[in-house]
């Protein structure tokens, strides 16, 4: 104590060399962000992990395919719709090109009732006439795809306005929230394919408005300018070539076995592989995804990270949909 007065905790911490001004250095780098967002994904995974098996014991493997059906429309539609706009909305952005985020969020809302419409045609048609899926279901599978798009689309909203580690807060949020009552329901004997498809749904709903508020308060506005959405949609296609194709590749196999095939035939090859993370089960490169995107302009130092971040960001995104759908092997 120096001069009869003591300085407060506060001004140790963060002038005083203390534990908090290392966590602060240490999450400024880009190290320190992937390290953060890959610990934040892998935990998200773990909690879907649970979720899966869960599912998969309690339902069997017509309700566990069933499940697998729903959520690979829903991905394979968010991937489609998005028309490679993620990527190259980023970017965009990122050159000050004339296009902000505002605009952005306005092509994504948009884009949502695309999706909405498409998931409402796929479950309208496949989803009862092939899969016998259930009304209730059809509607929150629907739901669920809006709810999956728009998280999807404010990751590189988030990554545009340099808010990386905001994004394993999003998927953290996705991961957690339907854990607890997954385990609750199943303890009571209730639980049913609408149930955890309706609580996979809040939890996207959680993660991506909570990500929805970070972006908002930094902008203030939602911009519908079709003017600067062309130079978006332009650069956007050609990536929408190799992302949905790669995505197409790995879940194909689960859309021709639902059609071809009872929900149960789905769901078997998979339920019980539901906990095999994505190495196991033949990805040869488990990192391409994210080096694709860093190859196509994608997060780097500019975007207030390494890249590391993208990295984790498309590796981590793919362990979060396994945990829920399954690996993307072979079955």
């Amino acid at each position: 104590m120096v001069g009869g007065s003591r300085p407060s905790g506060r001004v140790e911490i963060l002038t005083g060399g203390g534990l908090g001004e290392k966590v602060a250095g240490f999450l400024g780098r880009g190290r320190g962000e992937a390290v953060v967002v890959a610990i934040a994904r892998l935990m998200s995974a773990a909690c879907l992990l649970l979720v899966a098996v869960i599912s998969a014991r309690h339902l069997g493997p017509a309700g566990r395919g069933e499940i697998v059906f729903v959520l690979t429309v829903s991905m394979l539609g968010s991937e489609f719709v998005s028309l490679g706009a993620n990527v190259s909305g980023r970017i965009q952005i990122l050159r000050r090109s004339g296009v902000a985020v505002e605009d952005y969020l306005g092509l994504s809302v948009v884009l949502a009732f695309a999706q909405a419409a498409l998931m409402a045609l796929v479950f309208g048609t496949v989803g009862i006439l092939v899969m016998d899926l259930s009304a209730m279901v059809c509607i929150l599978g629907t739901l669920l795809g809006i709810a999956m798009f728009l998280a999807y689309m404010l990751v590189d909203a988030a990554f545009a306005l340099r808010r990386t580690l905001e994004t394993g807060v999003r998927d953290l949020l996705i991961g957690i929230t339907p854990l607890a009552p997954v385990i609750a329901v199943a303890a009571v004997g209730r639980l049913s394919v609408a149930a955890v498809v309706g609580l996979t749904g809040l939890g996207y709903l959680i993660g991506g408005g909570y990500l929805w508020s970070v972006v908002y308060r930094r902008i203030g506005a939602v911009r519908f300018s079709r003017g600067a959405w062309g130079p978006i949609l332009r650069s956007g296609l050609p990536v929408l070539g190799g992302s949905f194709g790669q995505t197409l590749a790995f879940r194909a196999d689960r859309l021709s076995r639902g059609v071809l095939a009872p929900s149960a035939a789905l769901g078997g090859g998979y339920s019980c592989r539901a906990s095999a993370p994505a190495p196991l089960a033949g990805d040869a490169d488990p990192c391409q995804p994210g080096r694709r995107r860093r190859d196509h302009g994608g997060i780097g130092r500019a975007a207030g990270g390494s890249p590391d971040v993208g990295i984790c960001d498309a590796h981590g995104r793919r362990w979060c949909c396994w945990g829920l759908a399954g690996s993307p092997g072979r079955g």
